[in-house]
């Protein structure tokens, strides 16, 4: 599932490859039930919980496995 991360139907976001990020139907639920919070960072997604713990840094680069 693909998500707007400016919302189309409520902020006039488009529906281009800057404003999207994929998602499971799990985290999408998530994401718009406000327990998730996906931004774009330098045209990559940081996830962040609501009370701001950061799940990945897209700064920080791939995740290396260990």
């Amino acid at each position: 599932r693909m998500h707007h991360i400016r919302w189309w139907t409520r902020d006039g976001g488009l529906s281009d490859i800057d404003n999207l990020v994929a998602s499971c139907d799990w985290h999408h639920t998530r994401i718009h039930e406000g327990h998730l919070i996906v931004e774009m960072v330098d045209g990559r997604p940081r996830f962040t919980l609501p009370d701001g713990t950061t799940l990945h840094d897209p700064r920080a680069g791939p995740d290396d496995g260990g």
